[in-house]
C-alpha cells in the first residue's frame, strides 16, 4: 500500500503495500519543536532545514546523532573537492532551471507570435485594414502582407 504522509500534521493515505513516500514540511518544524522539543523528526527536519540555526545547537546537546551529522557537515566543508562538487552539482541544477525557464518563455512566445498571425490572417480575410491588424497583432505591415 503506498503511503503518503505529512509529517507536520500526521495524515496518512495509503494507495499500495509497494511505495512509501512522506512530505515532510520544513519550515513546520519550528512549530513542532515548541510544542514537543523532543520530536526526533522534528529535530532533523530543523537541521536539514538550517543546520546553523541557534535551535540546531541546542539540540546537538540532547541528540548525539544530529552532533555527529553537523561534524560530518563541517568536515565535508573542509574538504576543497567535495565542496567544489557540491558547487558544480549547485551549478548545474541552476543552469538547468534557467534552461528550461527560457524554453518555456521562448515556447510561449513562439504560440503568441504563430496565434497573432492566425488572427491577423483570419482579419485580412475579413477585409479589415491592415494598420489595425498591426495595431491589434503587433506585426509589421511586411508580415501581414505575406500572410
Amino acid at each position: 500500500m503506498w503511503k503518503i504522509r505529512e509529517v507536520s500534521k500526521g495524515e496518512e493515505i495509503e494507495l499500495t503495500d509497494v511505495f512509501e513516500l512522506y512530505i515532510i514540511e520544513l519550515p513546520k518544524a519550528k512549530r513542532i519543536i515548541e510544542k514537543d522539543a523532543s520530536n526526533k523528526l522534528a529535530q532533523w527536519m530543523l537541521f536539514l532545514n538550517n543546520p546553523n540555526e541557534k535551535e540546531v545547537a541546542n539540540i546537538m546537546k540532547e541528540n548525539n546523532e544530529i552532533k555527529e551529522a553537523m561534524n560530518e557537515l563541517e568536515e565535508m566543508s573542509k574538504d576543497a573537492e567535495l565542496r567544489r562538487v557540491a558547487e558544480l552539482r549547485e551549478k548545474a541544477i541552476r543552469d538547468e532551471k534557467n534552461g528550461l525557464r527560457h524554453a518555456r518563455e521562448d515556447g510561449l512566445r513562439e504560440g503568441i507570435e504563430k496565434n497573432n498571425k492566425e488572427v491577423a490572417k483570419k482579419m485580412k480575410e475579413k477585409h479589415i485594414p491592415i494598420e489595425t491588424i498591426a495595431e491589434i497583432t503587433k506585426l509589421t505591415k511586411e508580415e501581414i502582407e505575406n500572410l
